[in-house]
């Protein structure tokens, strides 16, 4: 049934469902999760998006790696759910090529539209929507918290462990 549904019908169901889930207290916590993940499609499906990806692939009877490079037809699914419930109160499709910070603030407003403006007190972010014009905003004009994860290797994770040391480091004990 759903495919013959237009994507702003789907929208709207998304939204409608959350609004009643959310009036009858299905949706009580102010922990929320930003994720996206890839669809992946074939060449054959309409409206899907294109992005290069590389690859790095060992050669048994050479006994040598191998870059490659592969191209991957999609779209990016971009979800806003409620940690405790797992309720998605928000969520976009897009081409499997846009970067998730392009859409964070859209969807943010609307998961607070869908939920009620002052339920999100804190957002769990992946690494991909780290943009820190959109950061600044989430924390300072919306008046969410958030924390990011990052990997260990990244320049980040050096940065943020040389501020420890820093006499202005605030440490947060749970």
């Amino acid at each position: 049934m759903l495919e013959r549904l237009t994507i702003s019908e789907v929208n709207e169901i998304l939204c409608q469902t959350v609004k009643v889930l959310a009036s009858k207290k299905f949706i009580t916590g102010s922990v929320f999760i930003l994720d996206a993940t890839d669809i992946k499609t074939t060449d054959k499906c309409t409206g899907a998006g294109t992005k290069r990806v590389k690859k790095k692939k060992y050669l048994k009877l050479k006994k040598q790696w191998v870059k490659t490079e592969e191209i991957i037809y999609g779209f990016k699914l971009i979800v806003i759910w409620e940690k405790n419930s797992h309720v998605v109160v928000a969520a976009k499709v897009v081409k499997i090529a846009d970067h998730e910070s392009k859409h964070t603030l859209q969807l943010i407003s609307q998961a607070k539209r869908n939920i009620g403006a002052k339920n999100i007190s804190l957002l769990l972010i992946d690494n991909g929507f780290m943009d820190g014009k959109t950061l600044w905003h989430i924390k300072y004009k919306m008046g969410i918290d958030f924390i990011v994860r990052i990997r260990t290797n990244m320049t980040l994770a050096s940065d943020a462990r040389s501020f420890r040391q820093s006499p202005f480091a605030t440490i947060i004990t749970a």
